[in-house]
């Protein structure tokens, strides 16, 4: 039986036509976790749960959820962090995954006060997160060593101080390439904004600006000019 897997990204609803982002951490995380071979026939992709609502509404997408990833902004933090209480509450054995700019760099204070949530993601999360659900799907319960996380071992929280190895390159799947939001294009309830990431990092650790990720991603990368391309050749498509 697959493992089903949430991705929640609940974004803000803008304008009077209630125009929504395309939930872009959701599905780079979904594209690139869908690359290996391993995972491919063990993992089921849940729709992703962005559209703002009430937790008693967002709960009822929720069916044997084995993994709930979150990814948490300044706007979505506290509905995040209730809703997550809930799906532990009546899933107990759900692996619990927070990531995203809210998060913070040194989670320990923050996992001892939301003892629901088992892993913390800092900084970039697509490696980091790929390695998660490898080490969950094969049955091992130990996130030692992977990079920019933090996890729950028994009553212990543990601090993965070790650095990823970054490359200039920027090729994660592009979420819109791979067909991640085509099922939403077909029954469009809302008119979409969406991002395109042509790059990351910066030398600079101005205090206002996450870009640089304090410090942890300081180095840039590029995303190839043909994916981008093809990109904007999609958006204008759908």
């Amino acid at each position: 039986m697959k493992k089903e897997i949430y991705f929640n990204e609940i974004n803000l609803l803008m304008g009077s036509g209630g125009i929504v982002y395309l939930p872009f951490v959701s599905g780079v995380l979904s594209s690139y976790i869908k690359t290996s071979k391993f995972l491919k026939n063990k993992i089921k992709v849940m729709p992703f749960i962005f559209i703002p609502d009430t937790v008693d509404n967002l709960i009822k997408k929720y069916n044997n959820p084995s993994v709930a990833a979150f990814s948490i902004s300044m706007w979505n933090e506290q509905i995040s962090l209730k809703l997550a209480r809930t799906i532990k509450q009546l899933f107990p054995n759900c692996l619990i995954i927070f990531g995203g700019a809210q998060c913070p760099h040194d989670p320990t204070e923050y996992m001892k006060s939301h003892k629901f949530i088992d892993i913390c993601v800092r900084a970039e999360g697509e490696d980091a997160f790929y390695q998660i659900i490898t080490s969950y799907i094969s049955g091992r319960d130990d996130y030692a060593g992977i990079p920019n996380t933090a996890y729950r071992k028994s009553k212990e929280i543990i601090i993965n101080k070790n650095k990823p190895i970054y490359t200039k390159d920027l090729n994660y799947p592009s979420p819109y390439l791979t067909g991640e939001y085509d099922y939403l294009l077909k029954n469009q309830e809302h008119d979409f904004h969406t991002i395109i990431e042509t790059n990351r990092g910066c030398p600079f650790l101005c205090t206002f600006c996450y870009w640089g990720r304090g410090g942890n991603t300081q180095k840039y990368r590029f995303k190839k000019l043909e994916t981008i391309y093809e990109e904007i050749e999609y958006f204008a498509k759908h």
